[in-house]
């Protein structure tokens, strides 16, 4: 940052990883170089003097950060002409200085705000809520990481595309085939959440699905770039060979899938892979969709970024960029997420799907069928149910019981067609079970 001495940089390098205040020892092991305790007080108390950096605790109990004055600074640094900002390329060090489950992107504080509003109980399955809202998701989603490009398409339009591929005017356009791909993209996503992991083949995928047809060149989509390409409006200067791109994109990876916290690993993808930029193009597009992850395998409220300002997205972005400092994306992040918590919360409730019903529904239909087949009642049809239980957690047998019972006891029997039973069949077993 400008006006800062490059001593001082190496200081608040390391305090703008750790958002919580840090012990001096701890600070002393995460610098680049070695540096003796006696000087590195006598930077940190010039750096408070200068209000860099702010001290709570005396002695052996002080802890450390970076001085919100700064923080605030960085905003107004961003705000300025490009031309006035120092040129800026990429800190590999600032990746490698990053220790899963020891650094942390974010405080504890809102790792444990957002785990406890982001968390579903009762869910077995891995991508269960995901699915739960999945319509939902894919207008929120594709319409809202579309918007923050530039997209202008309105949701309304976005939902008919996405939901009844209804395209407007009746012709295919850039910004559709962007919709249309996110579309792809998040389903990926959801079918493959109970085994999806930050690998470098998933996030290669999601960059393929993001960028299919968008592209100059097909070829790059999924392939991580060998050519440079140009932040608009910003200092900053990627890396631009394959041979520098792969290993990083692969230490990014391989740190994240370490990472235990599902929120700190998605804060982590979303922040990482936009600063690398390893692909050509719809590298923010691939880093909110990769932050997604560990949410959806985790069961967690998905991250659909609703009402995210795409002007302040930009400038949390270039503080990642110019400044290595995730305080604006962290921020950000916090109050989408919340916000997203909050209206997927009420879509659940709006659609009601019965968890149970969603969790066993082959063995629930496999029941039915042999029921209504074998025209079972009674004692029979008791003994039918239970000798499926066997594929259905202790815990749920209650509630798939009272399920099976209440589908029999269906007047209208609507529901025979899809259990390829006969409706003579189902008739027939009706009538007998009217007669008892």
């Amino acid at each position: 940052m400008p006006g800062i001495s490059p001593k001082h940089e190496i200081v608040l390098n390391v305090l703008r990883d750790q958002i919580e205040p840090i012990s001096l020892s701890y600070l002393a092991a995460n610098l680049p170089a070695p540096v003796s305790d006696r000087t590195l007080r006598r930077w940190l108390q010039d750096m408070a003097d200068n209000g860099l950096v702010q001290k709570t605790g005396q002695n052996k109990g002080a802890r450390y950060s970076e001085a919100h004055d700064t923080i605030d600074s960085s905003s107004e640094y961003l705000s300025k002409p490009v031309f006035e900002r120092k040129p800026v390329s990429y800190n590999e060090a600032w990746l490698e200085r990053y220790t899963p489950n020891k650094t942390y992107l974010l405080s504890e504080s809102v790792r444990t705000e957002l785990m406890n509003q982001g968390r579903r109980e009762h869910q077995a399955i891995a991508g269960t809520f995901a699915r739960k809202i999945y319509d939902r998701l894919l207008v929120d989603l594709s319409y809202n990481s579309s918007r923050l490009e530039g997209n202008t398409y309105s949701r309304a339009d976005t939902e008919a595309l996405v939901l009844h591929g209804k395209i407007a005017d009746g012709k295919i356009t850039e910004e559709q085939v962007m919709i249309l791909n996110h579309k792809e993209a998040i389903r990926y996503l959801v079918d493959q959440g109970p085994n999806l992991s930050p690998s470098v083949e998933a996030i290669k995928t999601l960059h393929y699905l993001l960028s299919d047809g968008l592209l100059a060149d097909r070829t790059h989509s999924g392939h991580v770039r060998n050519d440079w390409v140009r932040i608009g409006q910003s200092a900053y200067t990627p890396l631009d060979t394959n041979q520098q791109l792969e290993p990083l994109l692969a230490m990014i990876c391989d740190k994240a899938a370490a990472i235990e916290h599902p929120i700190e690993q998605s804060f982590f993808l979303l922040m990482h892979l936009s600063y690398l930029q390893p692909f050509i193009d719809v590298n923010k597009r691939t880093s909110r969709l990769a932050c997604n992850i560990p949410l959806v395998k985790e069961n967690m409220a998905p991250l659909s970024f609703n009402d995210v300002d795409a002007s302040v997205y930009i400038t949390a972005i270039l503080g990642v960029y110019e400044l290595n400092d995730p305080t604006l994306l962290a921020s950000l992040y916090r109050e989408a997420y919340l916000r997203s918590c909050m209206s997927y919360d009420v879509q659940a409730q709006m659609i009601g799907i019965n968890e149970v019903r969603i969790k066993y529904r082959s063995q629930r239909r496999d029941v039915l069928r042999e029921i209504l087949e074998h025209d079972l009642h009674d004692e029979l049809q008791v003994s039918c149910i239970r000798r499926h239980l066997d594929s259905v957690d202790a815990g749920d047998h209650e509630a798939f019981i009272a399920e099976v019972n209440n589908d029999l006891h269906d007047q209208s029997l609507h529901w025979v067609n899809g259990l390829g039973v006969s409706k003579s069949d189902a008739r027939q077993w009706q009538e007998k079970a009217s007669e008892r």
